[in-house]
């Protein structure tokens, strides 16, 4: 995307902020079912595999942004390009019918999810018209904010904090399990924010200090999640994070302190749908060569369409979210970062 170059400060705080929206949603349920109480553990030992292809992802991002390396290597890398555009919208689907079901939970407003769909999309389109730059801005801004509000809740929680069930280390095997889905979310995170352009290579110091927090973070949301709630009842909720939240009481001026939480959730899910908006703009241009703003209308409809697809049942939607993204984005970003990596030492 070379539009609008970026610092490297708004190229991570994006990133950040974006990734908070599967976390948020998925984490802490889904390690507290893989590893049990040992799930905080789990994320840790995530920065082992993220490390390592943070390093392999930064060798090939020296040479350009992912999207402008792949446009110039023919047919092949137009036909990556163009299932690439497809996944960003089918991911984006996903995650927008997976962020509107759980503000239908959470505030209940409306009957169904799809005006909550399209509140999210109607935030998200204008950013990805504009452009990156603007997004980039924006995150620099809503992070902070964000981050402070998780802090505060976590450390609201540590009075409620059974620590003996943390204690409950299980088996290697399930520790290494517990930690996949932290692997795919910070993976897919690294791989996208690739396509961006910066003022220059990102450095891969920045790149492990990302990972690192990333893993922090990941690990005290679930610490807290298994010791307050379980980690048996935290793998069986659907949205852990938001019972948490339910909770938690700071004083008698927030004794409804969830409210305050629900309302920054729509920030991750905006920034992420933006970036995949974006993403695919960018891709689809590139693939077509002929680049232009108005994939990203095209994008927001086939988003809507897979939102309404995916989630016909509540089932169904916990097999694309827990069992069929995840193994996709494994696939699609270690692989294509493999072949790129490959193709660029041949030339």
């Amino acid at each position: 995307m070379n539009e609008n170059s970026l610092t490297e400060k708004q190229y991570w705080a994006l990133g950040g902020l974006a990734v908070l929206s599967p976390l948020l949603r998925l984490l802490p349920g889904l390690s507290c079912k893989l590893a049990d109480g040992g799930a905080w553990l789990s994320c840790l030992l995530a920065l082992v595999p993220l490390a390592g292809y943070g390093i392999l992802l930064s060798r090939v991002r020296e040479r350009g942004p992912l999207g402008d390396q792949l446009a110039g290597w023919g047919k092949p890398g137009g036909a990556i390009l163009a299932l690439l555009t497809l996944w960003f919208w089918l991911y984006g689907g996903v995650l927008l019918r997976s962020g509107a079901e759980r503000f239908l939970a959470a505030m209940n407003v409306f009957r169904g999810w799809l005006p909550y769909g399209i509140l999210l999309l109607l935030l998200a389109v204008p950013a990805a018209l504009h452009g990156p730059k603007a997004l980039f801005r924006a995150a620099e801004i809503f992070l902070p904010v964000v981050t402070a509000a998780l802090i505060l809740s976590l450390l609201a929680s540590l009075g409620l904090m059974d620590w003996a069930a943390l204690k409950a280390i299980p088996k290697p095997g399930k520790l290494l399990q517990g930690a996949v889905p932290l692997w795919n979310l910070g993976c897919g995170m690294l791989f996208y924010s690739g396509f961006f352009q910066t003022e220059g290579p990102p450095r891969l110091r920045k790149s492990l200090r990302w990972l690192l927090r990333l893993c922090l973070t990941a690990a005290g949301l679930c610490a807290v999640a298994a010791g307050v709630l379980g980690a048996e009842v935290t793998a069986n909720l659907s949205a852990p994070f938001f019972v948490l939240l339910r909770n938690l009481s700071l004083s008698s001026a927030f004794e409804r302190f969830e409210a305050l939480i629900a309302g920054m959730w729509v920030l991750p899910d905006f920034a992420m749908l933006a970036a995949l908006l974006l993403l695919g703009r960018e891709t689809a241009g590139l693939a077509l060569r002929r680049p232009g703003k108005g994939y990203a209308l095209l994008g927001a409809a086939g988003m809507l369409a897979a939102a309404a697809t995916v989630g016909k049942t509540a089932f169904r939607l916990a097999i694309w979210s827990e069992n069929i993204v995840p193994a996709a984005t494994l696939i699609l970003t270690i692989g294509v970062t493999a072949w790129m990596l490959m193709k660029g030492r041949r030339q």
